[in-house]
C-alpha cells in the first residue's frame, strides 16, 4: 500500500531486503509522482496494470463524492525573512521554517489557533444549517482536542477510537444523528455514505 512511496530511499532499502520476490503488487490511491522518483517508482514496481478513477468507483458506490470546503484564515507573520536576513541564511523560508521552527509553527498556527478555530466552528455551523453533515479533519489529536472547545458536540473518530464504535459513528453520520465528526483517521472512511 502507499505505493507511491516505493521510489524513496527508505522503500528502496525495504525491496533491495526481499529475497527474490516472483511478484510484487502496489496498490496506491495516489495516481503519479511528479517528481524526479516517477521513474524510479515505475522501475521497482513495473507498469500500472490497473486503474480505477474516481468516477468510477462512485458510480459503483465504493466511494462516495464529497466536496471539500478549504476557508480562509488570516496569515500570521513569524518574521522568519528579516531574522534569516539579519543572520546571513540563505535558505528559502519554508525550507528554514520546516528544518528548524515546523513544530513551533504548528502548534502556534494549527493546534492553538484561537482565530482560525473560531472560523471553523462557524464554517461548521454554517454548514450543518444547511443540513449537511460535516468532518473536520486534523492531523494530530492534540488539535483534536483543542477544537472541541469550539465544537463541543463533535464526535471525536481517532486511531484510538475503537472499530465497533467507528461504525456506529459512522452510521450516525450518514443518518444525521451525528452532525460533526472531528477526525483524525479521515482517509480510511472517505466512504461514509
Amino acid at each position: 500500500d502507499e505505493a507511491h512511496h516505493a521510489g524513496s530511499d527508505s522503500y528502496l532499502r525495504l525491496l533491495d531486503d526481499l529475497v527474490c520476490p516472483t511478484h510484487i503488487l502496489a496498490v496506491s490511491a495516489t495516481p503519479w509522482r511528479d517528481d524526479e522518483r516517477a521513474d524510479i517508482l515505475a522501475g521497482v514496481v513495473g507498469p500500472i496494470i490497473a486503474r480505477r478513477d474516481y468516477g468510477d468507483m462512485i458510480e459503483a458506490s465504493t466511494l462516495v463524492p464529497m466536496t471539500v470546503y478549504a476557508v480562509d484564515v488570516p496569515q500570521k507573520d513569524y518574521g522568519y525573512v528579516q531574522s534569516m536576513k539579519l543572520i546571513g541564511v540563505s535558505e528559502t523560508v519554508p525550507d528554514y521554517v520546516r528544518r528548524r521552527q515546523y513544530r513551533k509553527v504548528y502548534d502556534d498556527y494549527i493546534v492553538r489557533n484561537k482565530s482560525r478555530h473560531e472560523i471553523i466552528a462557524e464554517f461548521v455551523d454554517d454548514m450543518r444549517s444547511q443540513n449537511n453533515t460535516v468532518a473536520v479533519i486534523c492531523k494530530e489529536i492534540q488539535h483534536v482536542n483543542s477544537l472541541l472547545k469550539y465544537i463541543p458536540d463533535a464526535a471525536v473518530l481517532t486511531g484510538k477510537t475503537p472499530k465497533r464504535q467507528r461504525i456506529e459513528m459512522i452510521d450516525k453520520l450518514r443518518n444525521h444523528d451525528i452532525t460533526c465528526i472531528i477526525t483524525t483517521v479521515f482517509a480510511n472512511y472517505r466512504d461514509w455514505e
